[in-house]
């Protein structure tokens, strides 16, 4: 019997094998789907096609498999575009190519040979190929970053007590971290990915799936990054590569303490009875602490900063889980004492009008409460209160919808609560989008009214904006224009100021967008006289940017470097600059982990060494150790830098000379030890070598005040959401008396400059100055004379956004120039002061020599690429320094986290394929309704059908918000998201050490599912990891917590009907609370706490049913 069973168990694979490869020699366009998306109003009768909507047909072959997506007529000239994935015989991905534009306009197949003869067909491609074994795991990918060069992906097992696949075993006990030899060989799994520059990068997993081990090997260093778990999994401790790089032989193990390895590099995290995460050690900081109440929504926190003064930061919810209230309060109570008072406590508010902020007050959390943020749902009747008597709501004329469920008003304090800051209104159409909104900022006693319109497809049309303040009203409206893609091609910007003695209005079409037949912007007409071109390379990557008064030329592996380097994944070796009447070519050589190490200037050739050079050397955790700058009239810079862990200890010196005058901006001065200090958030308080003798820090580990040499000080107004809206700079003609703990102002004499920020306005001194745009700006006034007037300025920005020219709007005259080394100094300058952003289009503080680019969160050096404070993100990045800037890499990046999906492809794919399964359903919904209207059925037939096709449009409901979710993915700004194929039914959301998103699933409807937690992060305010990356569920409370669970699902069965539980025949109405906490593997429930949730609303309904039988 066991022999017939083997011998028909091979039959059938035989047969399987036959039978895909059967399928993969159908022609792929045998079956399609089209779809329609509106690009005007349609009335009922007419007819959907390219005129009217935007068109697109994905093809399948007979296997079910996408193979191909035809856009019609996308393209500027009316063209199609359409990409391509072929098979291998055993139905795996064998190639993929990108969208490539055709002749045809029709919509029809496109064949392999028309791919494989096009100009493009060299590049565009990538390849795969696969391990022999029946996991069939992706080996190489080639062709990703250059032609003809793979990334490799190797599947091991730890060995060896030397060498890259061991493991060193580290353990916790309370905080002392011991070293307990090597892992036993083959305990542990290991993924080898080598890039096409031969770096690679080990991953090593436990038993449990639980990353062990992130190694980068280089050539300076090996970068470790151990994780150590609890016994129920629980990331209790990560020590990055600074702490095995200095962990003496002779030392078994080390206990935590100030000062040492572990307090200055090592992450440690605690867990309540709840698996809660209540208290976090940062490097080189202190203890943060968190309160969570009886539904495991986080109360209460408090930062090491706040604990001298006996304070905590608090967050109060509504009983939808929303976040309404945020402020501070005074407990003087240990962290042990709130953790344990609070844990069976359900701290809600609710709106009843009373009061200063018309929320209820039943749970204070402590003493002395101030206010930070106040949020507004569902209704407005908020605007009844006195706290909004100064804000004039302006709604937007025509119909809006009702505001249940959205945010309707806010409320933000000043600093740390020390007042009214701004206060919103918001309204919204039938479709949710916002359209009005009126915001009254109180430190500039100006309101802001904006009406937005949108066409079809949801881009705006029209901004109409309306800013009344004391110093006169002033009007802007932006309209914009869009092509046959729905592609931006022209918008114009109509400003107006008036102040009820004088009117003045001028019109600026801003730009002009031409683009070519793959649909990328290839020139912008700033004006008549101002023309920009995008240039791309034949394999795709962005070649440079052209106009006639600078351009810039990227070169790749194209062009050997000085330095004799080559790199083909996609590193820039060197970049071409022409700006004005200056010319030259930047060598660039990297080291480890992708990090800047040198830049050599040579003529625009090439061939003639300029003798300006830029180096720089890090440690092991990415800190600069080295900073050189060598001009051809002497040294600038030959500084080194020593730490204490990731801090600023001291730095020296080392140039023979004294820097030339020519370049005594990029001077920077060096202090010994003792010159510099840090509080225990670890913002930097102290750098004398920056000629800042103290800095104090608000809660969000901004600085509030800073005090310079010989009493000037530079004070910084905040809004409760991190906004800056006031600077404000005082020189003192005596000295400031500087304490430790606080700084005290005087009332001597002083001058005083006062510049404040709302929205888009600036006012300087209190009168209004500057209108930002984003290609420049508009002056308002004539600070000099005070004159009124509008006059029009635009910046010609480099390919990272940084600002190389500024020009009068009307002549075209440059005002200013400025050049930039890649690590961000200005090196070449004139007219500096006429506006102060800069680099990647920051806003530079230069008072007092303060020199620092505002980069939102947190400040950065102007001539020392490093942040001053902590990424607020820094346990995204366990491997780095939290004040490294860009990863070390400045000429690529310009924020970590400011791109979106890594692969669009990947994306695009997955929703061609829900595209599909909504035309078989409506194909189902079209039969099924032929039997209904045939008659001659029972009613249980009936009733069945009817039930089919509701189910059926609920699926496509959910399918089409799936569709919705992957692209609101596709325009987050703050994430890069990657879907990443794994095997054996697993999914799940992780963050990577590279900072990347990645979904990772076996199949579309766990794709779909883990999408749809990511959209629920976002909604909730943003993606949070746990301590060993997981993407976290968003809700807050056991109720939202399973409902998201159960949304998810729903995502998931509406693609393919899968569901790992029981629905008990109910279909999608099935999934609930009580099917998804049945869902066990191995025996154990996958969501025990959703399953004693569902015990928990049982024995509710049994008792309440009890209560209304009488007892019975």
């Amino acid at each position: 019997m066991r022999r017939s069973i083997n011998h028909s168990l091979f039959l059938r694979c035989i047969l399987s094998c036959i039978f895909i490869s059967f399928l993969s020699d159908f022609c792929g366009q045998s079956n399609y789907v089209r779809t329609y998306v509106p690009k005007e109003p349609v009335s009922p009768g007419i007819s959907l096609n390219e005129s009217n909507a935007l068109v697109s047909t994905a093809y399948y072959d007979s296997g079910g498999r996408l193979v191909q997506t035809v856009h019609h007529g996308i393209t500027p000239s009316g063209k199609d575009m359409a990409d391509l994935i072929v098979y291998d015989h055993v139905g795996r991905c064998q190639r993929e190519w990108q969208l490539l534009p055709f002749d045809s306009s029709d919509g029809s197949y496109k064949q392999a040979s028309a791919f494989d003869s096009s100009p493009y067909k060299d590049h565009y491609h990538v390849d795969y190929e696969y391990e022999p074994s029946v996991w069939n795991r992706v080996t190489a990918e080639i062709g990703r970053n250059t032609p003809g060069r793979s990334v490799t992906t190797e599947y091991l097992l730890n060995a060896g007590s030397t060498g890259f696949l061991c493991v060193t075993h580290y353990t916790l006990s309370g905080f002392m971290v011991t070293r307990n030899g090597n892992y036993p060989d083959g305990s542990l799994t290991c993924v080898k990915r080598t890039n096409e520059d031969g770096e690679s990068d080990y991953v090593f997993t436990n038993a449990h799936e639980k990353v062990v081990l992130e190694r980068h090997v280089g050539l300076d260093y090996t970068y470790d990054t151990y994780f150590l778990y609890d016994r129920f999994d629980q990331l209790v401790c990560v020590l990055p590569p600074a702490v095995s790089e200095n962990w003496e032989s002779s030392a078994g193990s080390y206990v935590l303490a100030s000062g040492n390895l572990l307090d200055h590099y090592a992450y440690f995290y605690e867990y309540d009875y709840f698996n809660n995460c209540i208290s976090s050690k940062l490097p080189g900081a202190g203890w943060y602490y968190k309160v969570y109440d009886g539904d495991h929504r986080m109360i209460l926190s408090q930062s090491p900063n706040q604990r001298f003064r006996s304070e905590w930061s608090f967050c109060k919810y509504d009983l939808l889980d929303r976040i309404i209230l945020e402020g501070t309060v005074r407990n003087s109570n240990s962290h042990h004492e709130l953790v344990r008072s609070y844990m069976d406590t359900l701290v809600c508010e609710s709106y009843d009008g009373t009061g200063t902020f018309g929320y209820t007050n039943r749970f204070p959390l402590g003493e002395s409460p101030r206010i930070t943020k106040v949020s507004y749902y569902d209704t407005e009747s908020f605007l009844f209160l006195p706290l909004f008597h100064s804000l004039n709501v302006v709604r937007p004329q025509g119909t809006y919808s009702s505001c249940q469920s959205l945010l309707t008003g806010c409320y933000l304090s000043l600093n740390d609560g020390e007042g009214t800051g701004e206060l919103q209104s918001f309204s919204y159409d039938k479709r949710k989008r916002l359209i009005g909104s009126s915001i009254y900022n109180a430190v500039s006693r100006a309101t802001t009214y904006t009406f937005t319109e949108y066409n079809e497809l949801n881009a705006p049309v029209l901004i109409n904006r309306r800013f009344v303040s004391p110093d006169g009203t002033c009007l802007s409206d932006m309209s914009y224009h869009y092509d046959n893609g729905g592609r931006e091609t022209a918008s114009a910007l109509t400003v107006s100021l008036s102040d009820g003695r004088t009117n003045q209005s001028r019109t600026f079409p801003s730009r002009e967008l031409t683009y070519d037949e793959f649909c990328r912007p290839v020139f912008e007409q700033i004006t008549s006289g101002e023309r920009i071109s995008t240039v791309y390379r034949t394999d795709g990557k962005l070649g440079g940017l052209e106009s006639a008064r600078f351009s810039q030329t990227l070169h790749y592996s194209d062009v050997p470097s000085c330095f004799w380097n080559e790199y083909f994944n996609g590193r820039i070796s060197a970049v071409s600059i022409r700006q004005l009447d200056n010319s030259y070519r930047m060598f660039l050589s990297y080291g480890d982990r992708q990090s800047l190490c040198d830049m050599a200037m040579y003529t625009y050739d090439g061939t003639g060494y300029l003798r300006f050079k830029e180096s720089m050397g890090y440690d092991i955790m990415g800190n600069i150790r080295t900073l050189t700058r060598q001009t051809p009239l002497g040294d600038v810079n030959v500084l080194s830098f020593e730490y204490t862990g990731n801090h600023f200890k001291s730095s020296y010196d080392h140039s023979s000379s004294r820097w030339p005058d020519a370049y005594s901006f990029l001077y920077h001065s060096w202090e010994p030890e003792g010159a510099f200090g840090y509080d225990d958030n670890g913002n930097e308080t102290r750098n004398l070598a920056q000629n800042v003798e103290y800095a104090h820090y608000n809660n969000h580990n901004l600085p509030d005040s800073v005090c310079f040499p010989g009493g000037n000080t530079l004070l910084l107004d905040y809004l409760s959401d991190g906004r800056r809206v006031r600077t404000n700079t005082k020189t003192y003609r005596t000295a400031l008396i500087v304490p430790l703990d606080d700084l005290q102002l005087l009332s001597d004499p002083s001058s005083e400059t006062e510049e404040v920020r709302d929205g888009d306005f600036l006012f300087r001194d209190g009168r209004l100055s500057r209108l930002e745009t984003p290609g420049g700006y508009v002056s308002l006034r004539n600070d000099t004379t005070g004159e009124k007037r509008i006059r029009g300025y635009y910046y010609i920005k480099d390919y990272l956004g940084s600002v190389r020219l500024t020009c009068d709007y009307e002549t075209g005259e440059v005002l200013q120039s400025m050049e930039y080394l890649p690590s961000g100094a200005i090196f070449r300058r004139t007219g500096y002061d006429i506006q102060n952003r800069r680099f990647c289009g920051k806003e530079e503080l230069s008072m007092h020599g303060f020199n620092m680019y505002d980069s939102g969160a947190r400040l950065q050096y102007t001539l020392v690429p490093r942040f001053s404070t902590m990424d607020p993100l820094l346990e995204k990045y366990y491997d780095i320094s939290p004040y490294v800037y860009c990863a070390n890499n400045p000429v690529r990046f310009i924020d970590p986290t400011g791109m979106i999906w890594e692969d669009p492809q990947e994306a695009e794919r997955l929703k061609k394929n829900i595209d599909n399964r909504i035309t078989s359903l409506n194909k189902d919904i079209v039969r099924n309704q032929d039997k209904l209207d045939k008659g001659g059925l029972s009613e249980k037939q009936i009733g069945k059908l009817e039930s089919r096709i509701s189910e059926a449009n609920n699926r496509i409901s959910n399918l089409n918000t799936s569709k919705a979710d992957i692209d609101l993915l596709g325009a987050d700004q703050s994430n890069v998201y990657a879907l990443s194929s794994i095997s054996g039914g697993k999914h799940k959301v992780r963050q990577g050490s590279d900072g990347k998103v990645y979904i990772e699933t076996s199949s579309d409807a766990l794709s779909i599912h883990e999408v749809t937690h990511v959209r629920q992060s976002l909604d909730a305010g943003g993606l949070r990891f746990s301590t060993n990356g997981e993407l976290l569920n968003a809700g807050v409370g056991i109720r939202s917590v399973s409902n998201m669970e159960i949304e998810a699902y729903k995502m998931q069965y509406s693609y393919d009907r899968s569901f790992p539980g029981s629905l008990r025949g109910r279909g999608l109405q099935g999934i609930d609370v009580h099917s998804v906490g049945g869902i066990t593997n191995d025996g154990k429930h996958v969501y025990p706490v959703i399953y004693q949730y569902s015990i928990d609303l049982n024995k509710f309904f049994k008792q309440q049913k009890k209560l209304i039988g009488g007892g019975k």
